[in-house]
């Protein structure tokens, strides 16, 4: 799925609650995973932007939860995600971060009554940053990357993938082609699988982080964004981007 940017910045803009998805997927245009997809970008992006700040009013944030604010109180306040202001909160009580995750993913752990309570409401409120929000987006990776390899395997192209190469390059595409495929005029020779939607912002970061780097050490090659991009893309030397409608449109 192609969306031009005006379209997507007033998607993006609409989506301000978690609950916001289901409402704007009952209209019938965008299925509720590509908005929680968007509505992720949008939570990380904002809380990276604002993590500092927030980290500079931890004492007085500690000293409001001290005085009978929750966590997730706090958070909504802040614009922030409980999870992570949890990590704040608990740090002021001399818990350490692993300690902290350990909390996560089992609450039982917690021997402070009021604590236990507010882990308990923070994984009921975080969508994101919690255990189960990790996986969803493990998850969605996992499905990404099976749905290449079916197609590849179906057409009995040869391969190796991330598991096969780690170790022998500095970095390591999904895919690397035993032998290139030709696709839009140009030689594929790996097929990077992302679970997200290519919006400037993620298209530019994967470039600079990752797919410039593999055309150095593999060639040309392509990523597929499994949830569609935004429109126009930027062109870049030696890396296709497609979508899923490259599985429908390619001809051996």
């Amino acid at each position: 799925m192609a969306m031009d940017l005006a379209e997507y910045n007033k998607l993006y803009a609409s989506l301000k609650r978690y609950e916001d998805i289901a409402r704007i997927a009952s209209q019938g245009k965008y299925d509720e995973e590509t908005l929680l997809v968007i509505f992720t970008f949008k939570t990380v992006r904002a809380a990276t932007k604002k993590y500092y700040r927030i980290k500079n009013k931890v004492p007085r944030l500690y000293k409001q939860w001290k005085g009978g604010n929750t966590v997730v109180q706090l958070a909504r306040s802040n614009d922030f995600p409980p999870v992570l202001m949890g990590i704040f909160i608990a740090g002021e009580m001399g818990v350490s971060r692993k300690c902290y995750r350990k909390w996560l993913h089992d609450p039982g752990q917690v021997e402070d009554k009021r604590f236990r309570r507010e882990v308990k409401s923070i994984l009921r409120t975080d969508k994101i940053y919690t255990p189960e929000g990790a996986e969803v987006q493990a998850e969605r990776g996992r499905v990404g990357e099976e749905k290449i390899k079916r197609w590849l395997d179906r057409r009995g192209m040869g391969y190796r993938t991330e598991n096969d190469l780690r170790g022998e390059f500095p970095k390591t595409v999904d895919f690397l082609l035993d032998r290139p495929i030709h696709w839009r005029g140009q030689k594929v020779k790996w097929i990077e699988s992302k679970a997200s939607l290519g919006d400037p912002v993620e298209v530019r970061r994967n470039q600079r982080s990752q797919l410039a780097p593999y055309t150095k050490i593999f060639g040309p090659g392509m990523v597929i964004y499994h949830f569609g991009y935004v429109e126009p893309l930027p062109e870049f030397k030696d890396v296709l981007i497609e979508d899923q409608r490259f599985f429908r449109r390619y001809k051996e």
